[in-house]
């Protein structure tokens, strides 16, 4: 379910306080857990307010997005069978640890307000959600809430910026905020696809990330 933040309902943020009232320890435990949330609360940075017309937000999405078909991928996929190598193993603890040492503390979804660093803390070794992910691999089922997300417009231009620039559609980047535990374990699924994809070369040269 994907529900959309209006920019009068979006949650109110205290002002960031004067870099001479960031005490430095306080400062390096912040840029540790979140490097650009601390950029910008010290140097005060921050992003324009949308003000864009959801309708007209609608029409520029939908007409940027067309979808593309690499039929050499696909002739891979159903030459061979990936669901071995993807969804047809277990999930492994060092799996877990190993994604959750990569991510980035971005912002939570609001359904939740759980980031990766909760989840280390909750399950150090990746024992409790790996057997979790392997009964969702098992049965085939994840919860319903692990697919209700919040989607939030970033924009995407540089620091100088112009009122016709913020007024334009095409500068706001749409986001997807998930549940973090959801966002592991696809996470987990991603890495096997990658490495299925890398090894039978079926990554389109049109692959843009």
């Amino acid at each position: 379910m994907n529900k959309v933040r209006p920019p009068s309902q979006a949650v109110a943020r205290r002002p960031p306080p004067h870099p001479t009232q960031f005490p430095p320890l306080a400062v390096q435990r912040f840029y540790n857990r979140n490097r650009k949330r601390s950029f910008q609360q010290v140097t005060g940075h921050k992003n324009p307010e949308l003000e864009i017309p959801v309708e007209q937000l609608g029409d520029s999405l939908s007409s940027s997005m067309g979808s593309e078909h690499h039929h050499r991928a696909h002739e891979i996929l159903v030459r061979t069978d990936a669901s071995d190598d993807i969804t047809g193993r277990p999930v492994l603890a060092e799996e877990v640890t190993a994604r959750l040492g990569k991510a980035a503390n971005s912002a939570p979804s609001p359904l939740d307000r759980l980031t990766y660093r909760h989840l280390s803390r909750f399950d150090p070794h990746g024992e409790v959600l790996a057997a979790l992910f392997c009964a969702c691999l098992r049965t085939g089922l994840t919860p319903k809430a692990w697919r209700d997300y919040v989607t939030v417009l970033i924009f995407k231009k540089p620091r100088e910026f112009t009122p016709q620039e913020v007024a334009d559609p095409k500068n706001w980047r749409p986001i997807a905020l998930l549940p973090t535990i959801a966002k592991v374990f696809t996470g987990i699924l991603a890495d096997r696809l990658q490495q299925w994809a890398t090894l039978h070369q079926a990554i389109s040269p049109a692959q843009k990330g």
